[in-house]
């Protein structure tokens, strides 16, 4: 009686569920994971600071600097990794104006952005430290 239950359940309710994705492919920066919440959709993207003979750089499994997209009118959460021994802060600016920070990054340690942009259009990203090495663009589309 309780498998009947839980599939009227299913094919009646608005139940979602979520997909499972290998931990390892997260941390990597494999997946956008993409989440429908009661406030909209989330969408997570992973990046982690590394460190060159340059300099430091923005990097996941898509590259070093890599363009970062985002989709408009969501919840879009940047996932940011800092294992160096110096702090970071990715900022993402329009025409030269802020529009979202993660703020200070301590070293070795994590931290988020979140950007919910309301039209489409392409950004810049960098990191407030480091903005010569560490930048990159932001690609905003529709859904």
């Amino acid at each position: 009686m309780f498998s009947l239950t839980a599939i009227l359940l299913l094919l009646v309710g608005n139940i979602s569920i979520p997909s499972i994705q290998p931990i390892n492919a997260q941390r990597q920066g494999l997946v956008n994971n993409q989440t429908d919440t009661s406030q909209g959709m989330t969408k997570i993207i992973q990046i982690s600071v590394a460190q060159e003979e340059e300099g430091y750089r923005w990097s996941n499994i898509q590259g070093t600097n890599p363009p970062l997209r985002v989709l408009t009118n969501t919840n879009n959460t940047v996932q940011i990794q800092n294992p160096t021994n110096e702090k970071h802060e990715m900022i993402i600016e329009s025409k030269g104006n802020e529009v979202a920070s993660s703020g200070d990054i301590a070293r070795h340690s994590s931290g988020q952005l979140f950007f919910a942009p309301n039209w489409t259009g392409t950004f810049e990203y960098h990191c407030e430290y480091h903005p010569d090495t560490m930048k990159g663009t932001v690609l905003a589309n529709r859904q």
